[in-house]
């Protein structure tokens, strides 16, 4: 009888708690409920009032335990995470508790792998702390679950840098795979893999990504530049010319200096065996360079390339005139002015002797 009275005593404690708290009154509902928490430790309704009544009075600490106990008590996975997340952010702010916080988040994490938000305040907690391997262990944990693609890249770009920063080069490297076989045009996940490739010395590799990193449409001019410059010395160096001639037409398309691109272009062009573009390169460094060096040497490889390929009388007649034009006593020049259909005037005027001494020639 004593036990059937002291259960309908805390029956009507029950009820009045929450009749206060109906009513408004908090104040007197807290200390009710806080008390009925440890008579009635397994009803969810007294851990559900004491949370309301807390809120509402600002006691944290009390709020904080009754969400964990609704947490620890709910069958639903979902719900539960939400209220280990809720507890996690009062032990952070303002208990400022973090320990506790990264208990409750790593709470909710595991009834609810799924939860983006759980993810993200558990790797903000190890990020602010630079725990690098806690970190690691999250994005692969996390890549188990992530459906969504976009989500999924995101992670794998994470891990990419990570990894990189931990030392794990294979890891970043297949990292980088992955993240590119989902978005191919990533920026930046373009950009570590030519530098990782770089560095290991895969040089085909690294020319393939320095191309894509140069031809993106979102690379800033410096770096267009930088990267395709670069990925054509690799093309050259890896006996791959014609890949350089046509990196360096593009590049011009996109608004590299030219004066930087041409002597490359007829040098590429001319090793890939595609003698009218080196041609025409060789023509447009001609006609752009002020340097007395650089002219003569585009007009002599004008002159070999109509000589020796193109054979097209009147281009090989313009070479050998910027050839004499720099270098008046230029064999080759001058053999091709000798041997051509040149009047008599211009002959004597390029070869700088009196006309007599050239038709008597």
């Amino acid at each position: 009888q004593q036990h059937v009275d002291q259960r309908d005593h805390v029956d009507l404690e029950l009820v009045l708690a929450f009749h206060h708290l109906a009513r408004g009154d908090s104040a007197a509902a807290l200390p009710l409920f806080e008390r009925l928490s440890a008579s009635l430790s397994n009803d969810p309704s007294v851990w559900l009032g004491l949370e309301r009544a807390a809120r509402r009075e600002n006691r944290p600490d009390l709020e904080v335990a009754a969400l964990t106990a609704r947490a620890e008590q709910t069958t639903s996975d979902e719900r539960a995470s939400l209220l280990w997340e809720k507890a996690g952010d009062l032990h952070r702010d303002p208990l400022e508790r973090l320990d506790l916080a990264e208990t409750a988040y790593c709470a909710a994490l595991a009834r609810n792998p799924r939860s983006s938000s759980a993810f993200e305040r558990v790797y903000r907690l190890a990020k602010a702390r630079g725990d690098r391997a806690r970190l690691f262990e999250l994005i692969d944990g996390r890549l188990d679950v992530a459906l969504d693609a976009r989500a999924r890249g995101e992670l794998l770009w994470e891990k990419a840098r990570l990894s990189r920063h931990l030392g794990r080069r294979s890891a970043a490297l297949r990292a980088l795979e992955q993240l590119l076989e989902l978005e191919p045009d990533h920026l930046r996940a373009l950009a570590l893999s030519a530098e990782m490739h770089l560095v290991d010395e895969r040089l085909e590799r690294a020319a393939e990504a320095l191309r894509a990193v140069a031809l993106h449409a979102d690379t800033p001019a410096e770096e267009t530049r930088a990267a395709g410059l670069h990925a054509t010395d690799l093309f050259e160096r890896l006996h791959r010319p014609r890949e350089a001639v046509e990196l360096l037409e593009a590049l011009e398309t996109r608004g590299v200096d030219e004066a930087l691109l041409v002597e490359r272009t007829a040098r590429s062009a001319a090793r890939a065996g595609n003698w009218q573009v080196a041609y025409q390169a060789s023509q447009r460094w001609n006609d752009a360079s002020d340097v007395l060096a650089e002219r003569l040497q585009s007009a002599r490889m004008m002159l070999a390339l109509q000589r020796d390929h193109l054979r097209e009388p009147r281009a090989l007649e313009d070479a050998a005139r910027r050839v004499l034009r720099d270098a008046p006593v230029d064999t080759d020049a001058v053999d091709v002015v000798l041997a051509g259909n040149f009047s008599p005037d211009e002959r004597a005027r390029l070869l700088g002797v009196p006309l007599e001494d050239t038709v008597r020639k």
